[in-house]
């Protein structure tokens, strides 16, 4: 097996029944090339005297599903026509290999594409323990309520949708393509890491401003967030530290493609329903369709249609699948809580201050809060602040701690919210939690 080399015409001309002299060229064995040499074969390098890779007899393409998912690589398309007319002709076996069937059966049948399955199930390499099934607003919820251990990476479906979760959730830091105009130096350093030892670096770099300059500080990095760039083309080990992969496409190929990147068992992973306006544009794409078909899920779990696209993934059936959903209001609350005054874990005491509730302007916000998000059905004026703080430790599961510190030349009592677990929410029947 070689390498094929663009610059070798010898080798075409011998696969085009061009030469039939060329006989060294028999020992050569399997030739490996990618996508885009292939398509440069079909754009320049066919003549008039012979057939486009006449000699090649068996032709398989490893991860077909992208002749039909990356319809943005150039040359796409005249890769489809030449497989078509090669079907057609019945001169080649055309076998392809991929982890994802499903966009295969849905966009190649529907183009004419007669596919015949060498296996009847997808054969699984790596497993998640658990699977998950939210909804994108969620997803900060379950990320800083410890129920997660280890890293996690997230996988979003637009840049906007990166920074949106990165505001919510602490030691979060966000990575996308190279090509994207949005693309910042300092996320070089992660992504150096990720491809020169396939692991996540232990910390990351995050623009702050002080005294009106920008400087990069330093902090522990738990989340990556990331569009689909991060979908294929890296390898992680297990010393990466990535035990869950959140992924908010909801369809068989991104989430297996995503999961895939770790060449190991993950503790979980969770698939978060995601609103795309594309789909209202595109009702027909496999992707509209496949989210469609979790959203009968989410309805109604003895919709098994869409289960079946990621069981290979995980180590149990869909009975074993968890289908957990804040309310809205539930996940407004605290989100703003986690946001604004939840203390992440590698905070710097100038971090930590910033968060000490002390100040009454302070209080009577997250007094209006609470009562805004219907937390509570007792009217502003009769709730109070210690009223809130019980909330917070006993229906929402926060930890709350007093202090007594001189701020402002005055000795102060302040609470701080040092950490979350989401058990006590759960287990609360007068809190409006939504599980499904």
């Amino acid at each position: 097996m070689s390498q094929y080399c663009k610059k070798d015409e010898k080798i075409v001309k011998f696969w085009n029944a061009e030469d039939d002299g060329v006989d060294q060229l028999l020992d050569r064995g399997i030739q490996v090339m990618t996508y885009d040499k292939l398509f440069g074969i079909l754009d320049y390098q066919n003549s008039i005297t012979g057939k486009t890779l006449e000699c090649a007899k068996i032709v398989v393409f490893d991860e077909c599903h992208a002749i039909f998912s990356d319809t943005f690589i150039t040359g796409m398309s005249a890769i489809k026509q030449w497989i078509r007319a090669e079907i057609d002709a019945g001169d080649k076996y055309i076998i392809g290999m991929t982890a994802t069937p499903g966009i295969v059966y849905h966009n190649g049948e529907r183009r004419g594409f007669k596919i015949n399955s060498m296996n009847k199930d997808t054969l699984p390499g790596y497993l998640a323990k658990q699977m998950v099934c939210t909804t994108f607003e969620t997803i900060p919820y379950l990320v800083t309520s410890g129920k997660l251990e280890g890293k996690t990476m997230i996988m979003c479906a637009s840049i906007d949708d990166c920074y949106r979760l990165k505001s919510e959730i602490p030691n979060s830091a966000v990575m996308v393509s190279k090509n994207s105009d949005r693309y910042r130096p300092e996320m070089d350093q992660i992504r150096n890491k990720i491809v020169d030892d396939s692991v996540l670096p232990d910390h990351y770099f995050q623009a702050q401003e002080v005294n009106g300059k920008i400087k990069l500080e330093k902090k522990e990095l738990k989340v990556l967030i990331t569009t689909s760039t991060a979908r294929e083309g890296f390898n992680l080990l297990p010393e990466s530290g990535v035990k869950n992969i959140i992924s908010c496409f909801t369809d068989g190929l991104h989430v297996t493609q995503f999961a895939g990147r770790a060449r190991y068992n993950l503790d979980t992973i969770v698939v978060a329903d995601t609103y795309v306006s594309d789909d209202n544009l595109h009702p027909d794409s496999y992707l509209s369709m496949e989210r469609r078909s979790f959203h009968a899920y989410m309805q109604d779990k003895n919709c098994l249609q869409w289960f079946g696209t990621v069981a290979h993934l995980v180590a149990h059936d869909i009975y074993g699948v968890k289908r957990f959903v804040l309310g809205p209001d539930d996940q407004k609350f605290i989100s703003y809580i986690n946001h604004k005054w939840l203390v992440p874990i590698d905070a710097s005491a100038a971090e930590r201050d910033v968060r000490k509730i002390w100040r009454e302007q302070d209080k009577k916000e997250i007094m209006k809060k609470f009562c805004d998000y219907r937390m509570t059905r007792t009217p502003l004026q009769y709730v109070t602040f210690n009223g809130v703080v019980n909330a917070l430790v006993g229906q929402l599961g926060y930890t709350v701690d007093s202090g007594r510190q001189r701020i402002e030349k005055e000795q102060r009592t302040y609470k701080l919210i040092i950490s979350f677990d989401d058990e006590k929410v759960q287990q609360n029947p007068h809190f409006p939690l939504c599980e499904i």
